[in-house]
């Protein structure tokens, strides 16, 4: 292979899967603070991916972050995990790869008391709760 069409070590195909859902259109995923949560089907193609569709090719990380959070927070009567991953799953020219990413955190919100996911999206740094952002307008 020469090197310019030599491939990094660093990216791979990969092949694409989704999120298996039950009978009733449920994903029962374990969590570290929440027992096994509930991601619906409806909210998955409904309100995550509309809003969200990177989250698609990176699903599994879902897993991931309610199992080995890297931070979990509780605001209220939602608890919010967050995990660092270094690589994410991304679409370049129609291929999906996997590509090296910095400071990219992957969010799961929870809802405590009916544990329910609520929310799934990447950002680029873990967001401040809103007692945090109080306690920086007080300083």
């Amino acid at each position: 292979m020469d090197k310019d069409n030599q491939i990094k070590p660093w990216v791979r195909n990969i092949v694409a899967m989704a999120i298996s859902f039950d009978a009733n259109d449920n994903c029962k995923i374990p969590s570290k603070y929440d027992g096994t949560v509930t991601l619906t089907k409806q909210t998955w193609e409904k309100h995550i991916l509309p809003k969200h569709p990177e989250v698609e090719l990176n699903w599994d990380h879902i897993a991931e972050t309610l199992k080995e959070p890297d931070n979990a927070v509780a605001e209220g009567d939602s608890r919010i995990y967050y995990r660092e991953f270094p690589l994410h799953q991304v679409e370049i020219w129609n291929q999906e790869v996997t590509a090296p990413t910095e400071d990219k955190w992957f969010t799961v919100v929870v809802q405590i008391s009916n544990k329910f996911v609520l929310s799934v999206y990447e950002k680029f740094s873990i967001p401040k709760t809103h007692q945090q952002q109080k306690e920086d307008k007080n300083v």
